[in-house]
């Protein structure tokens, strides 16, 4: 997608369409820039994405997985413009923070393994909709306690779904830990394949503190995945846990789960404990 440069560069204490004051100063997007802000009509604060440039990529069934009131990703309240010629979204400002670093010294495997079980609601809900969530890695992936349990929030899932289609993986984008040996390969299109790759490489350094995989280029990742290759997650983890993000990380796509329902169901035949609710409704 061609970006045109924003014609007016919104402004701290600038007011959108006379309801969202913008505070703050703007943080740059790779489509647009993104402002913290109040909701004088509704009274809430807010974020406010201003894009460079009209996108093609706001389709209806896009909009729509955040206009939904999926806890995984910030919801979206609002499509306006043009504003100085350019449209915007309203988000609800996201929840909780990056896990920490030693989270497999303070939690069980087992509450763990029910981030990893929300984590694969979030991309089950998105694959069903034939949307791929792309770069995910452990540091965009936030953590908060709501009702007494973990609650799991991706919020710059909705940004990255502003790329154009097929989705591709763009070079600034390229995290070799988290992705995909076929994709670092330029052999595939972002896919469900590729996102359970993801959610398997989140779940391992969850679990362990590191990450599964430090090649930071692409040749050595064609390797990636391959029997004995991994290392070995600490012994508390139990068995079918360990079993099931091995088969996420997996270099072959053909051999990794089907989709993120299947692999929810593994998950829960290895950690009885995880609460058997349904998975969201697609």
């Amino acid at each position: 997608m061609k970006v045109a440069p924003m014609a007016h560069t919104p402004q701290p204490a600038e007011v959108i369409d006379g309801r969202y004051a913008l505070s703050g100063q703007p943080a740059k997007e790779r489509y647009g820039r993104a402002f913290r802000a109040r909701d004088r009509k509704a009274d809430r604060e807010v974020h406010v994405y201003v894009l460079d440039a009209e996108n093609g990529a706001l389709t209806g069934s896009r909009l729509s997985a955040f206009q939904s009131s999926h806890p995984a990703f910030p919801r979206l309240h609002h499509v306006g413009g043009p504003f100085h010629g350019r449209p915007y979204l309203v988000f609800e400002p996201p929840a909780g923070a990056p896990p920490r670093s030693d989270l497999h010294r303070i939690l069980a495997p087992e509450v763990i393994a029910s981030v990893i079980d929300l984590l694969l609601g979030a991309v089950g809900f998105l694959h069903a909709r034939d949307l791929a969530v792309g770069p995910l890695r452990t540091s965009r992936v936030f953590l908060s306690e709501r009702g007494g349990r973990l609650a799991v929030q991706l919020p710059e899932v909705p940004f990255e779904l502003l790329r154009p289609l097929p989705q591709r993986l763009l070079r600034d984008d390229e995290h070799p830990p988290y992705t995909a040996p076929e994709v670092l390969a330029s052999e595939s299109d972002l896919s469900v394949a590729s996102d359970l790759f993801a959610v398997g490489a989140v779940a391992f350094e969850l679990l362990s503190g590191a990450t599964p995989f430090s090649e930071n280029h692409a040749d050595g990742a064609r390797s990636r995945g391959r029997e004995g290759s991994l290392p070995r997650l600490p012994e508390k983890v139990p068995r079918g846990l360990e079993e099931l993000v091995r088969w996420l990380l997996s270099s072959d796509p053909d051999v990794r789960p089907l989709s993120a329902w299947d692999a929810h169901e593994v998950l829960h035949d290895a950690v009885s404990s995880l609460p058997s609710v349904d998975p969201y409704e697609a």
